[in-house]
């Protein structure tokens, strides 16, 4: 595998594909008809760490 980005720079190589990442995992959710938008896990995984403290 071989992973070509935009950047003149490491760090702005990075942020490209963190960023190109970031939309594709947006637009497969809506192609799953998940809505992208959802924080319900986010919630749960904050309640289950707040409870192990």
């Amino acid at each position: 595998w071989n992973l070509v980005g935009e950047g003149s720079s490491l760090l702005e190589t990075l942020l490209y594909h963190c960023m190109v990442m970031d939309w594709l995992s947006l637009a497969l959710g809506v192609l799953h008809g998940k809505n992208p938008a959802s924080i319900g896990p986010i919630d749960s995984l904050k309640g289950h760490l707040g409870s192990v403290q």
